[in-house]
């Protein structure tokens, strides 16, 4: 007799009449979840294929033209360059001031190296990004490289017989 008494019984039987009362509804909220949830895969999909595309869109026209493929590579040796004289002062460092920089934990270690494990990260993504560049622009052909990429440019050259 104390147990059909209890609050959690009571709160189970409220609970499940509700249920009854509102299954109906329940199911209709249940069913637009699901095909609203259903297209997220194609959803997704799309989404990377877009930003897929407009990345290859962008790079094909920084690879059409050699002065910002060089500017790129500039730009790699420049952030091996800064790299490098950073890991050379941590490197000078670590025999001075920061000798006891073993002792410490690891999540004060990864603060102090922080700002040299970013800097190997943008030279990383940025050699990659140079690399890319100078591959995808043996592939471009002369007559894409040539193309200017404004509708009215074209026109406009087009008038005066250049293309």
């Amino acid at each position: 007799m104390d147990s059909i008494a209890s609050p959690a019984f009571i709160l189970s039987v409220v609970l499940m009449i509700i249920g009854l009362l509102f299954a109906n509804r329940f199911s209709a909220i249940g069913e637009k979840i699901i095909a609203v949830t259903s297209s997220f895969p194609t959803t997704l999909r799309h989404a990377i294929r877009r930003r897929n595309w407009k990345m290859k869109r962008r790079l094909y026209r920084i690879a059409a033209n050699p002065l910002a493929i060089t500017n790129h590579i500039i730009r790699s040796y420049a952030l091996l360059i800064i790299f490098a004289a950073t890991s050379i002062t941590y490197i000078a460092l670590s025999n001075g001031p920061l000798n006891q920089l073993n002792a410490l934990p690891f999540s004060i270690q990864l603060l102090v190296y922080s700002p040299m494990l970013c800097l190997e990260i943008l030279w990383l993504n940025q050699r990659d990004h140079s690399r890319f560049l100078i591959y995808i622009s043996g592939r471009i052909t002369s007559r894409q490289a040539q193309l200017p990429t404004h509708r009215w440019l074209q026109v406009k050259l087009a008038r005066k017989d250049i293309i």
